[in-house]
């Protein structure tokens, strides 16, 4: 059910100006900077979003291999930085 899903998905978010795995990408990139203090406050959720969007394209199979790499290599560089920021707000 996912593939053929991520089949139309594809066809719909991976064609002309938008590209949804490029979106994605630069979202994590910018809503999870590489920082060490609270850099999040109040309902501040974005990098939540970021994840989520990633997570939602490997789930519907909407990478390629490639894309899959891309995607799992940025969100593995910022694991540490959300568990350091965990670590911060359970602090507070």
């Amino acid at each position: 059910m996912f593939q053929q899903d991520g089949e139309e998905f594809r066809e719909k978010y991976k064609s002309g100006e938008f590209d949804v795995v490029e979106f994605a990408l630069e979202a994590v990139q910018q809503f999870i900077p590489a920082a060490t203090w609270r850099w999040v406050g109040g309902k501040h959720e974005a990098h939540v979003y970021a994840v989520t969007v990633c997570s939602i394209l490997v789930t519907y199979g909407v990478l390629t291999s490639h894309e899959l790499y891309r995607v799992k290599k940025q969100l593995v560089q910022k694991i540490q930085i959300l568990k350091q920021l965990e670590q911060v707000i359970k602090r507070d």
